[in-house]
């Protein structure tokens, strides 16, 4: 179970020797939160993703729910004509799609 409490900016005191709500031993630097400062020398962290690698994972799920597809309709035809040879295409089709199921998410 977790709590939290919001603090506005109003309810801090500017005169407090901590940056934030907490009161943590040691020295208090507050130059990197922006929230609690002007923000004239704040050090604003931002997270950027590759695209490249954003762009590798989407090919790499699409051809996932490709061979899923086929997997599927191997299973299909098996069950609709009887013949137990396209289990076997359908199980290496399931199989590769898991596998770049777990590449993309990785």
């Amino acid at each position: 179970k977790g709590c939290i409490r919001t603090l506005w900016v109003a309810d801090i005191d500017p005169e407090r020797t901590s940056c934030g709500p907490a009161e943590l031993p040691g020295e208090s630097n507050c130059t990197y939160f922006k929230f609690f400062t002007s923000g004239e020398n704040a050090v604003i962290f931002k997270k950027t993703t590759n695209r490249n690698l954003n762009l590798a994972a989407a090919v790499l799920a699409l051809l996932s729910l490709t061979m899923m597809v086929m997997g599927s309709i191997c299973i299909a035809m098996s069950l609709s004509k009887g013949v137990l040879f396209f289990l076997k295409p359908a199980s290496f089709c399931f199989i590769l799609s898991g596998v770049l199921v777990l590449l993309s998410v990785l």
